[in-house]
C-alpha cells in the first residue's frame, strides 16, 4: 500500500458539501495510480478525506478510506 500512495497522483480535491453527515471532514482528495497485474494494466483510486482539525495546504495529510480498483 505505501508504495501505491508514494506513486499516486493527485488528480482531484473537491471540498466536503455533505458536512451533516461528516463534520469534521475538510475536503476529499482522490489519487489514482496505475498498477500492472498479469499483464493487463489497471487503475487504482484512492480516497481520502481531510479532517477539519488539520489545517495544511499539504494533501498528503489525509486519511486514506478508499481503495478501487
Amino acid at each position: 500500500m505505501g508504495d501505491l500512495i508514494k506513486k499516486s497522483v493527485l488528480v482531484e480535491s473537491i471540498p466536503n458539501r455533505k458536512t451533516d453527515g461528516k463534520p469534521k471532514v475538510r475536503a476529499y482528495h482522490r489519487f489514482y495510480v496505475p498498477v500492472r497485474v498479469n499483464g493487463k494494466i489497471y487503475t487504482v483510486r484512492l480516497v481520502a478525506e481531510e479532517r477539519n482539525g488539520d489545517i495544511t495546504l499539504d494533501p498528503t495529510n489525509v486519511n486514506l478510506y478508499d481503495v478501487v480498483i
